[in-house]
């Protein structure tokens, strides 16, 4: 688990109540697995708040992006996500994780 500063490329109003960042990891990796989070703040704040990854690790490898669904709830300070921003990327967090592999173990069944 480390630290990097990443750009906001861009936030888009997904709902009246969340939304959807996405950031440029400039060229370094980021391993991740599908469920798992990472926790971002304002470039250079000690203050981050974990954020599921909403992109597929498979697509962040390919383009070096990753997008977050944000909550906009009232409470929860985003006037610093703007694009353009530098922010600070810690992770991944979490260890609740989907394993694809566990889709070829099911048989297919009918109702």
């Amino acid at each position: 688990m480390g630290l990097l500063t990443a750009s906001l490329l861009s936030v888009v109003f997904a709902t009246p109540r969340s939304r959807l960042l996405t950031l440029d990891l400039g060229g370094r990796p980021l391993p991740y697995r599908a469920g798992q989070a990472v926790a971002i703040g304002p470039g250079g704040s000690p203050q981050r708040r974990p954020y599921s990854i909403a992109s597929a690790p498979s697509i962040a490898a390919r383009t070096g992006h990753i997008e977050l669904l944000v909550g906009a709830d009232a409470g929860i300070d985003l006037s610093w996500a703007v694009p353009g921003a530098s922010v600070d990327v810690e992770g991944p967090i979490g260890s609740f994780t989907f394993d694809p592999s566990s889709l070829a173990d099911r048989k297919s069944t009918r109702l």
